[in-house]
């Protein structure tokens, strides 16, 4: 599926997840990944600059080969309420991490998360 057809597919879904569950904080599973691309499509819209985290076989596949690494807030329902992104930026050690690309669903940005 192409961007242009991922980006159809989310903004036809509303992603909202039952406020006030509890969570556990942990990295990304592959049953996670779709939840992790709606988690940023319902925050950043279709105009985010990085649209490739919208695609889940992306995410998995970057985050398995190590490209980045995703940290997930995953509810007991398996929802993702909040998700990291870390990536290797400009460090003069190409094995370093940056932490960015962080986002909370509405629901959760008074939280923990």
């Amino acid at each position: 599926m192409n961007s242009e057809d991922i980006i159809q597919k989310l903004a036809k879904e509303t992603y909202s997840i039952e406020p006030g569950q509890c969570y556990e904080v942990g990295t990304l599973m592959p049953g996670d990944a779709e939840g992790v691309a709606r988690c940023f499509f319902s925050v950043y819209g279709a105009g985010y600059a990085f649209p490739q985290y919208f695609n889940s076989d992306y995410l998995i596949k970057a985050d398995s080969k190590g490209d980045i690494r995703v940290v997930v807030a995953r509810t007991g329902k398996g929802d993702i309420d909040g998700c990291g992104v870390l990536y290797h930026s400009s460090a003069p050690n190409p094995r370093v991490y940056e932490l960015g690309r962080y986002v909370v669903l509405p629901e959760y940005r008074n939280t923990d998360v």
